[in-house]
This record gives C-alpha cells, structure tokens and sequence, in this order.
C-alpha cells in the first residue's frame, strides 16, 4: 500500500513542511487476524467454539513513497460434519507493515477437551497469543466458548447450554463503532 503525500497547502495528505519544519505522516492501524473455524458435534455433543482472531491496534510513522505490506487473514473453516472427531482450522495472521495479528485458535471437536468437557477458551494475551477455542463437550454435552480479544469464553453451564464466546474489542476506527476478534459460541 503506497503512501501518498504532496506540500503542505497543495493538497497534503500528512507529509510536506509546516512552518518551516517538516511534518512526518503517522497512520492509525487496526489489523484483525481471522477467526478459528468451530469444531463439529457429533452424537448428540457439541464442538468447541473457535478463538476469535487478534486485534492489534495503534499509530505508527511512515514515509511518503513508501510501499507497506498488507495482509488480511482469512477466517478458519469449520469441523468436518462426519462422524468422528473433527476439530475446525485455524484462522489466518493479517498484516500491516511489521504489525501481525494471529489467527484464532480452531474449536475443538466434540470428543477433545484438554482440561475438561465444555472449558471456554482463553482470552487473547497482548500480542503473545489470539483468543483459543473451547473444548469439546463429549457424548451428549454441550462445548466450551471461544476467547476473543478482550475476555474468555464461558464454561457450559449445563450438558444442554453451551458456553458463550468471549468479548471482542470495540474501535470505531471506520467512523462506526464496532466489535472485532468476538470468540465464537459452542
């Protein structure tokens, strides 16, 4: 993505002098990985939401002329619908410039739960790991939700209710308020 500038005064667009100093352009960034894909259920026990994708956000310098490479992850795919153990992909980093954003952890399939039947997942930690999905909630029981970018998934509260997806992150960033990297429900 090339950064575009002109003078100041002759259409600038954050980069020229002002005043005698030269000004350097910055840019507000908000780069969202894609979401894991939800593990799949079978007989009668449900799969474990998917980890939301990172959010990172943040202003950053950049020069004029520049080119800034720009990624943007694509959301996981869900567990095979077959009856066996099939846990969903993880979602794909999104990029700008030296900033990565990881993809959300894969659900679980219905028959995995590292740590137990139904756990949500973990929240997104910093910039060290995206949300993680739930686990699975074995024969007859429901799963875990998936963490997002700002808080865990819930644990399932009963064998028919399965636990609910972690908090994303609101930016209004567009000019819109809006939730990003939401964990997913089981």
């Amino acid at each position: 993505m090339p950064v575009n500038s002109t003078r100041a005064g002759c259409s600038n667009r954050g980069y020229g002098f002002f005043g005698g100093k030269s000004v350097t352009p910055t840019v507000e960034y908000l780069v969202v990985a894609g979401g894991g894909g939800g593990g799949n259920g079978y007989d009668s026990g449900g799969g474990g939401g998917a980890g939301g994708g990172m959010v990172l956000s943040g202003t950053t310098s950049v020069i004029p002329g520049n080119t800034y490479t720009v990624t943007v992850g694509s959301g996981g795919t869900g567990g095979a619908d077959a009856r066996t153990n099939n846990p969903g992909t993880d979602g794909g980093n999104s990029v700008f410039d030296t900033t990565t954003s990881l993809g959300g952890q894969g659900g679980f399939g219905s028959r995995t739960a590292p740590g137990g039947q139904g756990v949500g997942g973990l929240a997104q930690n910093s910039n060290i790991t995206s949300g993680r999905s739930g686990n699975g909630g074995g024969g007859g029981n429901a799963g875990g939700g998936g963490g997002g970018a700002t808080g865990a998934g819930t644990n399932r509260t009963s064998s028919s209710s399965a636990g609910v997806g972690g908090a994303g992150l609101t930016s209004a960033i567009t000019g819109s308020s809006v939730i990003y990297g939401g964990g997913g429900i089981s």
